[in-house]
């Protein structure tokens, strides 16, 4: 059996089944672009890959949290405490 991607034969996987057996089969694909794609296996279409894009290596909503539970409250309360300092004459 052949995963087919668009016009691309994805992967290649060999099965033996007796007559009115079924079995389940996996493929593994990684879509290098965006975009809609039709899908089949063998003769059978198997529906569409939808292919959105990617946020990338960068983990940007953790980097987001980070900054703004730690990294902002801490330099404010560094603002404030640098503030009565000089104020105090520290």
């Amino acid at each position: 059996m052949s995963l087919i991607v668009g016009e691309t034969r994805a992967a290649t996987n060999n099965y033996t089944l007796s007559a009115g057996e079924s079995r389940d089969i996996q493929f593994r694909y990684r879509a290098n672009e965006t975009g809609e794609y039709p899908v089949s296996v063998g003769q059978t279409s198997a529906g569409t890959l939808t292919v959105g894009e990617s946020d990338g290596l960068i983990p940007w909503g953790i980097l987001r949290a980070i900054f703004l539970f730690i990294f902002l409250p801490v330099a404010i309360i560094y603002g404030i405490l640098k503030a009565l300092a000089i104020y105090y004459g520290y």
